[in-house]
This record gives C-alpha cells, structure tokens and sequence, in this order.
C-alpha cells in the first residue's frame, strides 16, 4: 500500500503497520524502518498541502500514533482550526455542504494532541 505521497494509501499503510507493531507480528526492525519512511512522506505530503481535508487531519492523527508529533507544525494545526464550520464539525472536503463525523472526530483529535503536546499518542492500548 506505501506510495509514498502521503496520501489514504500511505495513512493506511501506517496504520497497519502500528497494528503489526502493536501485535509483535512481524520483524520489528523491519517494521520500525518502514514506520519511518512512511512518516516521513506524510510529514512531506502535509508540508506541501495548504487545504484542509480528511486526509490532512488523518496525516497529522497517523503521525501522533506513530511517534512523529514533534513534526507537527503549528501552521497545520491553523488549518484546521480555521475549517471549522457553523454545523458545527468540519466537511470532508471543499465540495462537502455538511460535516462529516469522521473528519470532525480525525480534526478534533489533532487538536487535541496538539495541545497535549506529546510526540506519541495511544493508538489503541
């Protein structure tokens, strides 16, 4: 699934990988560096994207639970905040006319790990 440009291939491909981490199930090693490269992508991806959308606040949930908060710029954190919409939520993306639950629940979780300011978040222990 790793493409490389940070998009849901790549957050989903870093998930499952968490998962395999979380479950001793493969070659730690292995899936450390594959951690790392996959992060680094989104980090790329999220630097060079100025809309918001589910996929931008998925990145920067995806990046918490990896271990990559530290990279996390304030400036991304912005673009979320100044998404939120009068529903009150935030939309999928520019074409949507409502919120959706699951961008709103992805935005408001990087908010709050913002403000926790940890690197690392729980990702499902």
């Amino acid at each position: 699934l790793y493409l490389g440009d940070g998009s849901y291939f790549d957050t989903h491909f870093l998930i499952s990988l968490l998962f395999l981490k979380g479950n001793s199930c493969y070659r730690s090693n292995e899936i450390e560096q594959s951690i790392k490269q996959v992060s680094r992508s989104i980090v790329y991806a999220t630097k060079n994207d100025t809309l918001f959308s589910d996929l931008y606040a998925e990145r920067i949930v995806v990046l918490y639970w990896a271990g990559y908060g530290k990279d996390v710029e304030k400036q991304w954190i912005n673009i979320i905040k100044n998404n939120i919409t009068d529903d009150p939520g935030w939309r999928a993306n520019n074409f949507s006319f409502y919120s959706n639950s699951h961008t709103t629940g992805l935005a408001l979780l990087s908010l709050i790990y913002y403000l926790e300011a940890k690197s690392q978040q729980s990702f499902y222990q």
